[in-house]
Protein backbone atom coordinates (compact mmCIF):
# COMPACT_ATOMS: atom_id res chain seq x y z
CA UNK A 1 0.00 0.00 0.00
CA UNK A 2 2.80 2.56 0.87
CA UNK A 3 4.75 1.42 -2.51
CA UNK A 4 1.23 2.45 -4.35
CA UNK A 5 0.77 5.99 -2.34
CA UNK A 6 4.81 6.94 -3.28
CA UNK A 7 4.46 5.64 -6.84
CA UNK A 8 1.35 7.82 -7.19
CA UNK A 9 2.43 10.80 -5.12
CA UNK A 10 5.99 10.87 -7.67
CA UNK A 11 3.73 10.40 -10.33
CA UNK A 12 1.64 13.24 -9.54
CA UNK A 13 4.68 15.80 -8.51
CA UNK A 14 6.09 14.50 -11.86
CA UNK A 15 2.99 15.89 -14.05
CA UNK A 16 3.00 19.05 -11.47
CA UNK A 17 6.49 19.65 -13.44
CA UNK A 18 5.43 18.98 -16.44
CA UNK A 19 2.30 21.27 -16.68
CA UNK A 20 4.67 24.04 -15.63
CA UNK A 21 7.13 23.46 -18.84
CA UNK A 22 4.09 23.32 -20.76
CA UNK A 23 3.20 27.16 -20.48
CA UNK A 24 6.91 27.48 -22.22
CA UNK A 25 6.33 25.19 -25.00
CA UNK A 26 3.15 26.88 -25.22
CA UNK A 27 4.76 30.61 -25.38
CA UNK A 28 7.21 29.03 -27.72
CA UNK A 29 4.68 27.51 -30.41
CA UNK A 30 2.51 31.15 -30.11
CA UNK A 31 5.45 32.97 -31.55
CA UNK A 32 6.02 30.29 -34.16
CA UNK A 33 2.52 31.07 -35.39
CA UNK A 34 2.52 34.54 -34.75
CA UNK A 35 5.62 35.12 -37.06
CA UNK A 36 4.00 33.05 -39.52
CA UNK A 37 0.27 34.94 -39.31
CA UNK A 38 2.31 38.38 -39.42
CA UNK A 39 4.35 36.86 -42.65
CA UNK A 40 1.25 35.66 -44.68
CA UNK A 41 -0.52 39.01 -43.45
CA UNK A 42 1.96 41.09 -45.11
CA UNK A 43 1.77 39.46 -47.83
CA UNK A 44 -1.58 39.46 -48.20
CA UNK A 45 -2.15 43.36 -47.49
CA UNK A 46 0.68 43.73 -50.11
CA UNK A 47 -0.97 41.83 -52.69
CA UNK A 48 -4.59 41.81 -52.02
CA UNK A 49 -6.83 44.30 -51.99
CA UNK A 50 -9.58 42.62 -48.77
CA UNK A 51 -10.52 44.03 -46.12
CA UNK A 52 -8.45 43.61 -42.36
CA UNK A 53 -11.75 40.96 -41.17
CA UNK A 54 -12.00 39.09 -44.14
CA UNK A 55 -7.74 38.62 -43.94
CA UNK A 56 -7.53 37.65 -40.43
CA UNK A 57 -10.50 35.31 -41.02
CA UNK A 58 -8.32 33.63 -43.73
CA UNK A 59 -5.66 33.59 -41.36
CA UNK A 60 -7.45 31.58 -38.68
CA UNK A 61 -8.65 28.85 -40.94
CA UNK A 62 -4.95 28.53 -42.21
CA UNK A 63 -3.23 28.79 -38.64
CA UNK A 64 -3.13 25.40 -36.37
CA UNK A 65 -2.15 26.95 -33.09
CA UNK A 66 -5.47 27.56 -30.69
CA UNK A 67 -3.82 30.42 -28.81
CA UNK A 68 -3.33 32.64 -31.71
CA UNK A 69 -7.21 31.81 -33.11
CA UNK A 70 -8.07 32.66 -29.82
CA UNK A 71 -6.05 35.86 -30.07
CA UNK A 72 -7.55 36.40 -33.48
CA UNK A 73 -11.24 35.89 -32.47
CA UNK A 74 -10.78 38.13 -29.57
CA UNK A 75 -9.45 40.81 -31.72
CA UNK A 76 -12.07 40.07 -34.34
CA UNK A 77 -15.03 40.65 -32.07
CA UNK A 78 -13.47 43.85 -31.04
CA UNK A 79 -13.31 45.35 -33.74
CA UNK A 80 -16.88 44.03 -35.38
CA UNK A 81 -18.62 45.08 -31.89
CA UNK A 82 -16.68 47.88 -31.50
CA UNK A 83 -16.16 47.00 -28.04
CA UNK A 84 -13.45 48.74 -25.73
CA UNK A 85 -9.91 47.88 -26.98
CA UNK A 86 -8.20 46.81 -24.09
CA UNK A 87 -5.06 43.80 -22.94
CA UNK A 88 -8.09 42.11 -21.05
CA UNK A 89 -10.29 41.45 -23.81
CA UNK A 90 -7.39 40.94 -26.27
CA UNK A 91 -6.15 38.53 -24.11
CA UNK A 92 -8.84 36.91 -22.62
CA UNK A 93 -8.13 32.96 -22.56
CA UNK A 94 -4.74 33.64 -22.86
CA UNK A 95 -2.19 33.15 -19.98
CA UNK A 96 1.21 32.10 -20.81
CA UNK A 97 2.43 35.25 -22.02
CA UNK A 98 4.64 38.17 -19.97
CA UNK A 99 3.63 41.01 -19.66
CA UNK A 100 5.81 43.00 -21.96
CA UNK A 101 4.65 40.71 -24.40
CA UNK A 102 1.25 41.37 -24.40
CA UNK A 103 1.93 44.88 -24.17
CA UNK A 104 3.84 44.71 -27.48
CA UNK A 105 0.95 42.38 -29.45
CA UNK A 106 -1.37 45.12 -27.90
CA UNK A 107 0.40 47.67 -28.90
CA UNK A 108 0.47 46.34 -32.71
CA UNK A 109 -3.38 45.17 -33.14
CA UNK A 110 -4.32 48.57 -32.00
CA UNK A 111 -2.70 50.10 -34.19
CA UNK A 112 -3.43 47.59 -36.99
CA UNK A 113 -5.28 49.47 -40.07
CA UNK A 114 -5.26 52.97 -38.98
CA UNK A 115 -2.70 53.50 -41.60
CA UNK A 116 -1.77 53.11 -45.13
CA UNK A 117 -0.49 50.15 -46.95
CA UNK A 118 3.15 51.33 -46.74
CA UNK A 119 3.71 52.49 -43.37
CA UNK A 120 1.36 48.83 -42.25
CA UNK A 121 3.84 47.25 -43.88
CA UNK A 122 6.84 48.53 -42.15
CA UNK A 123 5.00 48.21 -38.99
CA UNK A 124 4.29 44.27 -39.65
CA UNK A 125 8.13 43.51 -40.79
CA UNK A 126 8.72 45.94 -37.39
CA UNK A 127 6.77 43.14 -35.49
CA UNK A 128 8.03 40.34 -37.36
CA UNK A 129 11.56 40.91 -35.91
CA UNK A 130 10.43 41.70 -32.42
CA UNK A 131 8.68 38.40 -32.59
CA UNK A 132 11.75 36.85 -33.96
CA UNK A 133 13.77 38.22 -30.77
CA UNK A 134 10.67 37.29 -28.74
CA UNK A 135 10.71 33.40 -30.20
CA UNK A 136 14.43 32.81 -30.04
CA UNK A 137 13.82 33.78 -26.10
CA UNK A 138 11.10 31.67 -25.58
CA UNK A 139 13.36 29.06 -27.43
CA UNK A 140 16.27 29.47 -24.73
CA UNK A 141 13.14 29.48 -21.94
CA UNK A 142 12.40 26.21 -23.14
CA UNK A 143 15.79 24.50 -23.85
CA UNK A 144 16.11 25.67 -20.34
CA UNK A 145 13.28 25.18 -18.13
CA UNK A 146 11.17 22.58 -19.52
CA UNK A 147 13.34 19.44 -19.08
CA UNK A 148 14.26 21.25 -15.33
CA UNK A 149 10.51 21.54 -14.16
CA UNK A 150 9.81 18.24 -15.12
CA UNK A 151 12.80 16.08 -13.38
CA UNK A 152 12.29 18.55 -10.58
CA UNK A 153 8.55 17.75 -10.35
CA UNK A 154 9.80 14.61 -10.23
CA UNK A 155 12.76 15.11 -8.29
CA UNK A 156 10.62 16.22 -5.33
CA UNK A 157 8.14 13.46 -5.14
CA UNK A 158 11.24 11.19 -4.58
CA UNK A 159 12.13 13.42 -2.07
CA UNK A 160 8.79 13.90 -0.37
CA UNK A 161 8.58 9.66 -0.91
CA UNK A 162 11.86 8.95 1.46
CA UNK A 163 10.60 11.87 4.26
CA UNK A 164 7.36 9.72 4.40
CA UNK A 165 9.04 6.32 4.64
Amino acid sequence: MKLILILVLVALCGCVGFKISSNYKQRQKFFQALNFFLQSFKTEINFTSNRLLKIIEHAKNTIKSKELNTLLDNYSVLIQNGHDFDNVNLFSGINFLKQQEKETIFIFFKELGKTDVYNQTDSISNMQNICSEFLLQTKKDCDKYCSLYTKLGVLFGLFIALIIV
